[in-house]
Parts: C-alpha cells; sequence; structure tokens
C-alpha cells in the first residue's frame, strides 16, 4: 500500500523545520560564543593598552625630571662654552632617562615625546631659551679666542692680522720654562678673521648647523653666521670708538679754537679729514673691517646695518658727535684733576692758575681720547 504524499510532504516539512530550528539555535550560541571571545579580547586589549599607557606616563614623567635636571645643569655650563659643555655631558650621560638623548634636546627639552605633549607657545618659549643659551656659548668662545689668540687681535694701523712670521714670533715668547707650548698655540698657521665657533657647538650640542639655523630664523629671523657678525660688531665699534678718539684727539690738538664750535659741526669737520685720509693709494676698505675683526667689507657693512641701523660712515660720525659732547661737558667742568686742585688750593696766584688752566685742558684730552689705548683704525695718524 503506497503512502499518501501528502502525509510524505508533511513529514518532510516537519524535519526540515526541525532542522532550521536546531541550526538556528546553533547559529546564535555560536554568534553568542564569538561576541563573548571578542569582548574578552577588547578587555584584554583595554588593559593592555592602560599598563603601556601607565608605563608611558611613568617614562615620560621620569624623563621630564631628568630633562628639568639636564636643562638646569647644561644652562649652566653653556656660560663655559664648550669645554664645561662637555664635561656637563659626560655627567648626564650616566642618567639612564637621557641615553640617546642628543645635548641641544636636553638642554632644550624637545625631545620627540615632548614636543608631542607641549602646545605650540611653550616649544617657541623653549627655542627662544635654548637659542639665548646658543647665544652665550658663541659670545664666551669667540671671547676666548680673542683672549688667547694674540694674532688675531686687530691691528688697526695696518689694517689687517699678524703675518704669520709676526704669529711665529709671537708663539716662541709663549713656550713655557719646560719648552712646551700650549695646546692653544701649538699651530704654526694662525686662525684667520674668518673663524667662528658653529662647527665646535653644533658638534658638542649633537645638532646640525641646518638645524640649528632653522631654530635660529624660527626665533630670531636670521642665520648664526649673522649673529656671529653681530657678536663682531659689539667688539669693533669699541675698536672703533677708541680709534676715533685718537684722530679726534690729535686733530683738536692741531686745531685748539675749534672747541668752541658745536659738537655735530666738530664731527663732520674731523669726518672730512678722515675720508680725506682715506683717500691714499694703501688705505682699503676690506683690510679696515679686517683691522675691526670682519673677513671683507660686505659683512662689516651688514653688520653696521643690522645693530646700529647705520652705514659705516654714519656710525663714525654719530661716534665723533658723542666723542666731542664728552670732551665739551668735560671742558666746561674744567676737568676732573683741576676741580680737584681748585678745592685744595683756592689761593693759587693768577699766574698759577692761568697755567693750571692750560694743564686742565691736556689733562681733560688725555681723560676723554685716553691715547694710550692703541694705534688708530680709521686709517692712520692725520696730516
Amino acid at each position: 500500500m503506497s503512502a499518501d504524499p501528502r502525509e510524505t510532504d508533511a513529514f518532510f516539512q516537519g524535519l526540515d523545520a526541525k532542522l532550521e530550528a536546531k541550526l538556528e539555535g546553533l547559529r546564535k550560541e555560536e554568534e553568542a560564543r564569538r561576541q563573548a571571545e571578542l569582548e574578552e579580547e577588547d578587555r584584554e586589549l583595554e588593559e593592555e593598552e592602560a599598563e603601556i599607557a601607565a608605563e608611558e606616563e611613568e617614562r615620560f614623567q621620569r624623563q621630564l625630571a631628568a630633562l628639568d635636571k639636564a636643562h638646569e645643569r647644561l644652562e649652566a655650563a653653556t656660560a663655559g662654552g664648550v669645554d664645561t659643555l662637555w664635561q656637563a655631558g659626560w655627567e648626564l650621560g650616566e642618567i639612564p632617562e637621557l641615553h640617546g638623548v642628543p645635548l641641544w634636546q636636553a638642554l632644550s627639552g624637545l625631545t620627540p615625546m615632548m614636543q608631542l605633549a607641549i602646545t605650540p607657545g611653550e616649544r617657541l618659549l623653549r627655542v627662544r631659551k635654548f637659542m639665548a643659551a646658543v647665544e652665550r656659548m658663541i659670545r664666551f668662545e669667540m671671547e676666548k679666542n680673542f683672549q688667547e689668540h694674540s694674532s688675531l687681535q686687530p691691528q688697526p694701523l695696518r689694517g689687517g692680522m699678524d703675518t704669520f712670521k709676526e704669529h711665529r714670533e709671537k708663539k716662541e715668547k709663549k713656550r713655557r720654562p719646560d719648552g712646551e707650548l700650549s695646546i692653544i698655540d701649538n699651530c704654526s698657521i694662525p686662525r684667520s678673521t674668518s673663524w667662528d665657533p658653529l662647527s665646535s657647538i653644533c658638534f658638542y650640542l649633537g645638532i646640525t648647523l641646518n638645524k640649528l639655523n632653522a631654530l635660529a630664523k624660527e626665533v630670531q629671523g636670521m642665520t648664526l653666521v649673522q649673529l656671529v657678525d653681530i657678536v663682531r660688531m659689539e667688539r669693533a665699534k669699541v675698536l672703533l670708538e677708541m680709534d676715533l678718539r685718537l684722530v679726534a684727539g690729535e686733530w683738536l690738538l692741531m686745531n685748539r679754537e675749534a672747541i668752541k664750535q658745536d659738537a655735530t659741526e666738530l664731527a663732520r669737520q674731523v669726518a672730512v679729514v678722515i675720508k680725506r685720509m682715506r683717500r691714499a693709494p694703501l688705505w682699503d676698505r676690506t683690510l679696515w673691517a679686517m683691522g675691526l675683526g670682519f673677513s671683507s667689507y660686505a659683512k662689516f657693512f651688514r653688520a653696521c646695518a643690522v645693530c646700529e641701523s647705520k652705514k659705516p660712515t654714519e656710525l663714525e660720525l654719530a661716534l665723533l658727535e658723542q666723542i666731542f659732547k664728552e670732551l665739551k661737558e668735560v671742558l666746561v667742568s674744567g676737568g676732573p684733576e683741576n676741580s680737584s686742585r681748585k678745592d685744595a688750593k683756592a689761593q693759587r696766584t693768577e699766574e698759577r692758575k692761568e697755567g693750571e688752566g692750560d694743564n686742565s685742558g691736556a689733562a681733560a684730552l688725555g681723560h676723554v681720547f685716553a691715547p694710550d689705548r692703541g694705534p688708530t683704525a680709521s686709517g692712520g695718524t692725520p696730516a
């Protein structure tokens, strides 16, 4: 007897429904299991991230404390140039948090991690402090170089530096009793006026000159070479003023009646005399700039424009006017020596007073012009 097709269909339909229900239950169980595993993995990842963040925060705080300590030590060391910076770098190398950190990053605090954690304003402040420390090192090294290398002291009268023969003669005079030369003077070739301490400073700071120039431009808008020229200009202005005092003093001794004129007019007359002297064939403006510590007249001109907002001739005119104003003030007061003598001996005779009047003028000239400071840089002695 054959089965009813309708019953067979109903049986298989019921069987399919049961299988579908069982498969749906299995799928839900699998999804729930996978969801639980994903949640567990997420919790584990969050815990790991929290642990890593805590470790990074602790490491950051340790490095921050080490950087603060290093900044204080290195900032004090920069006042002594590359020698003290090198010594401080060796001492800070023992701190584990600073292993592999260049000295410029330890000094400025601008490590890669720190630059991500600070605001742009705080970063700019750190860069400014860092460049101020670099400027102190530049000034110290240039002053040290000027003091230790006698051949680098400008010879303004000749308009240049010592010759190689003169350098060797000075080196022989500086031999120690044991016959040995110091490290600085153990070189047969003197440093030129083009020397600057930038290479050694970059070496000990562990930074390239391009990177340091980029930071200098960011803060000051100028390169380090221009900053070195500005430092040279400060010393050149002092040398120029000393030499102008000598020239003005010698001119005034030959034109005593001219002291009654205005200081501005006196400055212009002396400037005309200096300009006339510089027409001589032996005078050269490049040698004049080298005598003031610059390698070329163009650098001297640019440094004058940046520091004083004047051309070299305008700077000379301003210095001459200041010199004559000081002289007229001294002469009006009768000179420092004459005023003290008047207080001590008020009852002198008229002849003695006249003699003291003449001496007071000479004393005033000696006080203002200080002729014992050295040769002139303005081109020679006026005729």
